[in-house]
């Protein structure tokens, strides 16, 4: 049997940037936090119970076709999710996974769920890689069955245990972020002082694999919801007044991001990179003076807006790369991305280099389905061999690269 799709054309000439974006499917029905890559597909988690028509608790995969759920998924928010030494562990405030008691920390292997440790007495919040651990922040006092860690810990693959004292405020406490840049983990939150160390942290405070230390004199209030390092440098969003709610670490003080001092023009909520730029998403509508919904992208010079950006206050809540097709993946609280349809998750593709040439071809592929070879009927174009052609479906999932070179097909 023989179909026709429709597909786009791109063609590749000069160090232009073409920007897309595309739906993932039909998205789901709440708010997503948190995303990973792992084992070649996409998962999603947050606050939700149907995932492209599937129902699925608080956490999906998509493999570029479809929505799947996780077994019965978990029983309560997901936070974090974080790849670590071939699982992908999966944090927040809930108390099953897959129908174990995990206490708001599990793994997932690709086909079931499994505990991590006896769990935490808290929630966690965040979860990173750093110096072959697992690290977990949160709101938390003990884990393994007692262990005092204070808000945060480290994971072997094995056993659980303490990062030096943790960080301990009778106020609050709460890690909200984990990040690690120039060979040092970087926590920030809603905390104030360590009454362990007798220090005022001010909602940030960095471990060098031995102790814990300040970074500068931190933000003076509310706050702090993400971390990321990119070009050398820690960047830190928040409800702080500091730089209107961002602000960079060169290792020896605070800074701005960009000319002057006006931040951002709402809430910031998460940062990633992506094909050499920073990116932030929130609840906002302008970031260094620029409009910019929800999402916003810094190249280290110059902020700029990313399409038209979200519909909603939301925003963008949660990144995550996807190197096979160079994609950036946005979870958040949204409901279109770009004017397209999208309910809490899109993805934006941005080739380095690459201008589009786009025109909507119909041609006949066969057989179908077929595995390895196919043929393609009623395709016309001509390539140079400076210009290799690739094919994308129409939804923006990429079927195979070809290099076309002086022929017609």
């Amino acid at each position: 049997m023989r179909f026709t799709f429709a597909v786009f054309l791109l063609s590749c000439y000069s160090t232009v940037f073409a920007q897309t974006w595309f739906a993932v499917g039909s998205g789901t029905d709440g708010y997503i936090e948190a995303l990973a890559m792992y084992k070649g597909d996409l998962y999603t988690a947050g606050k939700f119970t149907v995932a492209g028509g599937v129902s699925a608790n608080n956490i999906a995969k998509w493999n570029g076709l479809m929505w799947s759920a996780l077994g019965s998924g978990v029983s309560g928010e997901v936070k974090a999710l974080c790849v670590y030494n071939g699982k992908l562990y999966v944090a927040g405030n809930y108390v099953y996974a897959g129908g174990k008691a995990t206490y708001c920390i599990s793994s997932w292997n690709g086909a079931v769920w499994d505990t991590v440790g006896p769990g935490t007495d808290g929630y966690l919040w965040a979860l990173c890689v750093y110096k072959n651990g697992l690290y977990a922040g949160g709101l938390f006092t003990h884990i393994n069955n007692g262990l005092t860690v204070n808000n945060v810990a480290r994971w072997n693959d094995t056993i659980w245990s303490a990062v030096g004292a943790g960080i301990h405020d009778p106020g609050s406490g709460l890690i909200d972020a984990l990040a690690v840049c120039n060979d040092e983990l970087y926590a920030g939150g809603y905390f104030n002082n360590n009454a362990l160390w007798g220090l005022t942290l001010n909602h940030i405070a960095k471990w060098n694999g031995t102790y814990w230390d300040t970074v500068g004199a931190g933000f003076d209030n509310d706050n702090v919801s993400a971390l990321a390092a990119y070009n050398g440098q820690l960047y830190a969003v928040g409800n702080f007044d500091l730089y209107n709610r961002i602000a960079r670490w060169n290792e020896v003080k605070w800074d701005s991001v960009g000319s002057g001092s006006s931040g951002v023009f709402g809430l910031p909520l998460a940062l990633g990179t992506y094909n050499n730029s920073l990116y932030v998403g929130g609840g906002f509508s302008a970031v260094g003076g620029v409009p910019a919904n929800g999402i916003a992208r810094w190249d280290g010079s110059n902020w700029s807006a990313v399409g038209t950006g979200m519909d909603s206050a939301g925003g963008a809540l949660a990144f995550t790369v996807d190197t096979i097709t160079n994609s950036l993946y946005v979870g958040g609280g949204f409901t279109t991305a770009g004017g397209i349809s999208a309910n809490n998750v899109a993805r934006w593709s941005e080739p380095l280099g690459i201008k589009e040439a786009q025109s909507n071809v119909a041609f006949t592929i066969y057989p179908n389905p077929g595995h390895n070879k196919h043929q393609y009927q009623n395709l016309k174009y001509q390539s140079r061999s400076d210009q290799p052609a690739e094919f994308i479906w129409a939804n923006g999932l990429q079927f195979q690269s070809y290099s076309i070179f002086n022929v017609f097909y």
